[in-house]
Order: structure tokens, then C-alpha cells, then sequence
């Protein structure tokens, strides 16, 4: 108990003598003890943080400090962790990844939080590479963003998306306006199943040459022609660019799209005549390196079984789980 609470004299002696140095300057049985108890534990303080006890473990009055006391480096660290990079001016380790990619922190004013975030999307990603490029941007984002106001939250990165989209659409609309152009559309599956529907304009600038924008995905809630149909219109009409300007269609050979009667280059085709239509020739290609691909027997079982492999991990989150471990572990072997 004597490290917690000091033992103090209810009855003074009423006389002390005058040739004894202040009282303050000589120290106690406990204080001896408690420099003495104190000094062993720094000396036996592990260098790693993770390896100490809790510091709730240690005495109060220690708190400080072993909080306070300096850390030293291990150099056999350099051999345990290929990533790590020392600094001899800054006299400091950092990770040797970063230093390729040239990330100044210092510059960028974001703390660890902000930097070292699993998984934190392109949104944050692009935030972090403006902010290291365009110092405007540095002074209002990250640490250096004023009060709370980061715009890091998925609703406000949801609608900055948004409106971005609008913006740049808005710019391809404003720099075709009044030219011919080809409407380019295929669809797939995300990642949740949903289907989506990619559209890219295709057309010729003044110089003559072949310029490609893509305007977009779209969520479609049914692959019919007419549901394809609606979706396409909706998208014209928040832009500037005019349907009767439409000069061509390319989709895939699929029934929905190519059908005579009821595909949508001939819904299009129809109240468009202009828009002739032709099979996209990257789906043609593909169709042909498929079925290539299916007469050579090496290559036929190689991905018959890439095809189950996928659908197995894929099926079950434990087995997601086990593979990213396992890809997680190669990475550090070969790193």
C-alpha cells in the first residue's frame, strides 16, 4: 500500500534540529523504495508496446512515467518486415510502399486515422491523391478540413458522385452538341446481382478522329427491350444531346437487343430510321475466342474448372473469408 498512499506522522516531534537540511531535500523510506520499484520496471519495460501489461496494471503514480519513457528501435526488425524503410534525416521508420508512392503525411495533414483506413474506397482514395496534388485541396480536407466538415460520410460520397455525374455529362452533352454520334450498350451483373446497363457514346470530332465518352450506368430492373428502351430515353432527357442526332447503334447478338421484332435496335430503329444497326464487333471477337477456346481441350477444362472454383468460394462467406486469408498470406511470402 505504500506506492498508493504516503504514511504521514499524526504527532510531529516538537523539536527538530536546526543543523538537518530541509526536510524537502531528504527522501523518504518510500520514496527510496518507490524511485527503486519504478526504475526496475522501465528497465524491464518491453520495447514493443503490444508485448506490456495494461497500464492499469502498473501503480498510479507510475503512469506518467512509463507513458513518457522512449521507445528504441530493434534492428532485427529490418529483417522480420521487408516493407519497413528507415529515414536518416527525419531519424524515423516508415513503410517502404508509402515511400514509393511518395505519400507525404505531413504535407497532406491527415492523421493515421484518416490514411491507414482497410478498405476505404475510391471516393477516399481520389480525395487522398488530389490532396497530395492540389493544394487548394490540401487546406480544406482531411485534419485540415474546418470543424467536423470532411465529407467523408457514404451519404454525402453518394451525392458529390452524383453530382459529379451530372457535371461531366453535362460537359460531353456541351461539347457534342450538334454532332452525330453512336450509342454503344451492354449489360451485367455487379457484384450484388443487380443488373446494370453501360452506355457509351461513340462519334467523330472536328480533327476526324474516333472519340469514345461513357455516359454512364444505369441499375435496370428487367433486361426487356422495352425496360432497356425507357431506361436509354430517361437518360437523354437530362442531357442536352438530341435522339434525332442518333446515327448508329452497337449492342450484343443477344434476342433482346438485335430482335427483328421486338429487340430494341428495332424499338429505336423505329421511331429513329436513322440509327442503323450494327453487332458490336467486341462481342463478336468474343464469341469467337469462346468458341475457339472450347475446341481446345486444355483450354476447355482449365475453365470449366476456374468456373467451379469461383462458384464454390463463392458460395458460402467462410470460404471468401479462408481464400482472402490465404491470399493475404502468399502476398507477404512474396513480398
Amino acid at each position: 500500500m505504500e506506492r498508493y498512499y504516503k504514511k504521514q506522522c499524526l504527532d510531529p516531534p516538537s523539536k527538530i534540529p536546526s543543523n538537518l537540511p530541509p526536510s524537502s531535500n531528504i527522501p523518504s523510506s518510500s520514496q527510496q523504495s518507490d524511485a527503486t520499484e519504478l526504475d526496475e520496471i522501465l528497465a524491464n519495460l518491453p520495447t514493443d508496446p503490444g508485448h506490456r501489461c495494461q497500464m492499469l496494471d502498473y501503480p498510479p503514480n507510475y503512469h506518467e512515467a512509463i507513458h513518457s519513457n522512449k521507445r528504441c528501435f530493434i534492428t532485427g526488425w529490418f529483417d522480420k518486415f521487408k516493407w519497413l524503410e528507415y529515414n536518416i534525416s527525419k531519424d524515423a521508420a516508415f513503410c517502404h510502399y508509402c515511400y514509393l508512392f511518395k505519400c507525404d503525411f505531413d504535407q497532406m495533414g491527415s492523421t493515421e486515422s484518416d490514411i491507414f483506413i482497410e478498405k476505404r474506397g475510391n471516393y477516399i482514395e481520389l480525395m487522398q491523391f488530389l490532396a497530395y496534388h492540389i493544394e487548394k485541396v490540401r487546406k480544406v480536407v482531411f485534419k485540415n478540413a474546418l470543424k467536423n466538415v470532411k465529407y467523408t460520410s457514404s451519404n454525402i460520397q453518394n451525392d458529390l458522385v452524383h453530382d459529379c455525374t451530372i457535371e461531366t455529362i453535362n460537359q460531353i452533352s456541351k461539347y457534342m452538341e450538334g454532332t452525330f454520334f453512336a450509342l454503344l450498350v451492354d449489360g451485367s451483373r455487379d457484384a450484388l446481382t443487380k443488373e446494370q446497363m453501360a452506355m457509351v457514346l461513340r462519334y467523330v470530332n472536328k480533327k476526324g478522329e474516333a472519340i469514345e465518352k461513357f455516359l454512364g450506368v444505369q441499375h435496370v430492373s428487367s433486361t426487356t427491350s422495352s425496360s432497356l428502351e425507357k431506361v436509354i430515353e430517361r437518360l437523354f432527357a437530362t442531357t442536352n444531346l438530341s435522339m434525332s442526332t442518333l446515327q448508329g447503334q452497337g449492342y450484343d447478338g443477344a434476342s433482346n437487343m438485335r430482335g427483328e421484332l421486338n429487340g430494341l435496335k428495332t424499338k429505336i430503329f423505329n421511331k429513329y430510321p436513322q440509327a442503323f444497326y450494327i453487332h458490336c464487333f467486341a462481342n463478336q471477337l468474343q464469341l469467337a475466342l469462346v468458341f475457339v477456346a472450347k475446341e481446345n481441350e486444355d483450354v476447355a477444362n482449365f475453365l470449366i474448372n476456374a468456373s467451379n472454383l469461383v462458384n464454390l468460394i463463392g458460395s458460402l462467406c467462410k470460404r471468401r473469408d479462408a481464400f482472402r486469408e490465404k491470399q493475404q498470406e502468399q502476398i507477404k511470402k512474396s513480398s
